[in-house]
């Protein structure tokens, strides 16, 4: 049970419980990579090692639509970085020219769609 009063305090450090959302943040991404093999990265400046937040897929199906949206394609297998070099992966992408020409109908699908909410006609 979460005690807000329960702490442990030296000169340098002040260690506590963790608040119930993060360790519930917690508890989901480590189970998420357990039990199903993905889940979310933190993202960590590199210079200075500020944490940035997370990023990543939660939904891989979701995930893979968003890509398709966006004008990617499934590029087929690939391999992660050491230490994961063994793991498989799908790699969707799309070339520099292609994203050019994609983001461009993506904002003006954006904008349409925006305009349509506020009632406007064009």
């Amino acid at each position: 049970m979460y005690d807000p009063e329960l702490r442990i305090e030296t000169a340098r450090l002040m260690l506590r419980q963790p608040r119930m959302a993060v360790w519930r943040h917690l508890m989901t991404a480590v189970g998420s990579w357990t039990v199903m093999g993905f889940g979310m990265f933190s993202a960590l400046e590199w210079r200075t090692g500020k944490w940035l937040g997370r990023v990543g897929a939660t939904m891989p199906a979701a995930s893979q639509a968003v890509a398709r949206r966006l004008g990617s394609v499934n590029r087929g297998p690939g391999r992660l970085p050491a230490p994961l070099e063994d793991s498989v992966v799908e790699l969707w992408g799309q070339t520099r020219e292609q994203w050019q020409v994609n983001r461009l109908a993506v904002g003006r699908h954006c904008v349409a769609k925006q305009a349509m909410r506020r009632g406007a006609t064009s």
